[in-house]
């Protein structure tokens, strides 16, 4: 019996071999590369495209810079085709049998050019945790709550895109996220501040919080016109039973500037102090008619029962904040 010449043999691609769905047998290599870049290749070059948050973004072919190795997909689909002796590829054709090979074509991308996509999509995805956060209007503190934020998960979606190389049935890929953490959380501000003091120079008042809720209010007297009490957000940094007064080095101190004045009658601080910036504190006074008023030298003046009940009340290190 005659043998009929096999695929191999007249130059052809033997049967049974393709690439995906794309059946090449039959076909000489220019003939593969053209129906492998008409029905394999072509229909990548569908945009990529990426939806998330309500957007869509897209990457084309040619941003993309799209390449397929059709010349080694082919060179290894003649190979396959001329695998065997010359008796048994002849045989595949006379009896009908197939090599039964299916390869894939090597398509690739830049690697650039898909960091940029992803960058343009962080863009517009991705949001900032906030942290909590203690802010005062005007002599009541106001505490912020913290939010999560959100960011693409750069590695997950690059995969995806380069999977979606490949595929010639396009499909929108939902970007994948990951949930970011604030810093700041608004339990850790209720902890470090539990203990709030604000003092208003307008209306001469000292109010207490506790867990950002009002305590307690005292009539207190502050600095005087160009004596005035610092305003800004402090904390208490010094606290005393009974203390000594150090005379600030200042005019207004007279022959005092500089002494130590010791406990006692000729002592103006009295009872307790708790002193929050640059010398400046609050204390008790005997001079009851002056509180309601703006009379010291920068200190915030109590009454001496007012300032012994507040004492007791604020921990070095509460935040005290002067408006």
């Amino acid at each position: 019996m005659v043998v009929g010449l096999s695929a191999a043999s007249s130059g052809k691609i033997a049967d049974g071999i393709r690439v995906g769905a794309v059946e090449l047998g039959g076909l000489s290599p220019e003939q593969a590369k053209a129906r492998l870049d008409r029905e394999y290749v072509e229909p990548l070059k569908q945009p990529i495209v990426v939806e998330r948050r309500g957007k869509r973004y897209q990457l084309g072919p040619k941003e993309a810079r799209l390449t397929a190795n059709l010349d080694e997909t082919v060179a290894k689909a003649v190979e396959a085709s001329e695998e065997g002796n010359a008796l048994t590829n002849a045989w595949r054709t006379a009896t009908g049998t197939h090599a039964e090979k299916n390869f894939t074509v090597d398509v690739s991308a830049s690697d650039a050019a898909i960091t940029r996509f992803i960058d343009r999509i962080r863009r517009g995805v991705d949001r900032d945790a906030i942290d909590a956060s203690l802010t005062f209007d005007h002599d009541r503190p106001v505490l912020s709550e913290s939010k999560t934020g959100m960011a693409v998960d750069r590695r997950k979606l690059r995969s995806l895109v380069n999977a979606e190389l490949t595929n010639a049935d396009r499909s929108t890929i939902l970007a994948p996220v990951k949930t970011t953490q604030p810093k700041q959380s608004a339990a850790k501000i209720r902890k470090e501040h539990g203990t709030i003091i604000t003092v208003d120079r307008i209306t001469n008042e000292l109010r207490l919080y506790k867990n950002f809720k009002l305590s307690k209010k005292y009539s207190v007297a502050v600095g005087s016109q160009g004596h005035e009490t610092p305003a800004g957000t402090y904390t208490i940094n010094d606290k005393q039973v009974n203390p000594s007064w150090h005379v600030p080095m200042s005019d207004w101190a007279g022959s005092l500037a500089g002494t130590v004045v010791p406990p006692g009658p000729s002592n103006p601080i009295r009872a307790r102090w708790m002193g929050f910036f640059d010398g400046a504190g609050i204390h008790g006074t005997s001079d009851r008619g002056s509180i309601g008023s703006n009379a010291s030298h920068g200190c915030v003046r109590m009454l001496e029962e007012d300032v012994i009940d507040l004492y007791d009340r604020v921990p070095v290190g509460a935040t005290i904040n002067v408006v």
